[in-house]
């Protein structure tokens, strides 16, 4: 009984880990695999801590394009074709890019049609979401095609929870 109690905790030290991560799915476009935005990745996104996320980046084979003060971006693939870039600020927002000029395809689409139950306004350059305690806008730019997602905690809706 005492090794099945041994054996029971080595597999929760070992693999609760594995078991609590987010999973990240990829979606071939073109010749690379990128990000598959969903609310929910762009939620863990925003919510990781800062290296965490840096990790993450790295491990996805993204590459640092960008490291200001206030913001790092991440990107992969290439400017000329297809990218995807990713980034996070210290102003607490995060943000996906996705720009395509070899075929104009959405990334995003399905996560757009997603949100749309929770739209709270159109502008004249962003949609704006309201998704359970989070602000989202999403912006699509068809003379370039280029898709853009951001998301920042409401602090408004944090003071209704409480």
């Amino acid at each position: 009984m005492r090794k099945l109690y041994y054996f029971i905790v080595i597999l929760l030290v070992f693999y609760s880990p594995v078991f609590s991560q987010q999973p990240i799915q990829m979606v071939k476009i073109g010749k690379e695999n990128f990000v598959d935005v969903t609310v929910d990745v762009l939620i863990y996104f925003f919510e990781q801590k800062f290296e965490d996320w840096e990790n993450e980046m790295k491990k996805l084979g993204y590459t640092l394009m960008d490291k200001q003060d206030s913001v790092s971006i991440y990107s992969k693939g290439n400017m000329q074709t297809q990218m995807q870039a990713i980034s996070v600020n210290k102003q607490g927002v995060a943000s996906i890019y996705w720009y395509d000029y070899e075929g104009c395809k959405s990334s995003m689409s399905k996560l757009f049609d997603s949100l749309k139950p929770y739209l709270v306004m159109k502008g004249d350059e962003f949609d704006w979401y309201a998704y359970k305690t989070y602000i989202i806008a999403t912006k699509t730019e068809y003379n370039y095609f280029c898709e853009q997602i951001h998301i920042k905690k409401d602090k408004r809706a944090d003071a209704k929870v409480k």
